[in-house]
């Protein structure tokens, strides 16, 4: 069970190596913010925000104590939610935001659990 949520982040990793590669090589720009980082009630979540929304290519929840706990992570557009995954641990938005780029969006990080735990978002939005 530890080996494969090891192999799960190693792999979500290798993934957003890959992807900022890309857009390096395209010359489209983007920066990683981390938030929340701090103890979070059960059920709620913590949002992302800059000054301004802004357009994310991907959301993530992550949780590194043991055991894993569900995290979800959410984006939420004017017109509504448009990405919201939960799994063990480690969860992004994987290419659900895709099709909104350009879109002002606000992301979430959020403990699906019963207890408070510290959870770690990670946004990724284009410059």
């Amino acid at each position: 069970m530890v080996l494969r949520r090891v192999l799960a982040r190693l792999v979500a990793a290798a993934s957003l190596a890959a992807t900022v590669s890309v857009l390096a090589a395209s010359g489209a720009s983007a920066s990683t913010h981390q938030y929340c980082g701090v103890g979070v009630n059960p059920y709620a979540d913590c949002l992302y925000s800059l000054d301004a929304p802004s357009s994310l290519w991907d959301n993530a929840a992550n949780y590194t104590g043991v055991p894993a706990i569900s995290v979800c992570e959410k984006v939420l557009t004017n017109a509504g939610q448009i990405s919201r995954r939960c799994a063990a641990g480690y969860r992004d938005s994987a290419s659900d935001l895709d099709p909104y780029a350009g879109v002002a969006m606000e992301g979430f990080v959020g403990n699906n659990s019963g207890y408070v735990h510290t959870i770690y978002g990670i946004g990724y939005d284009y410059n």
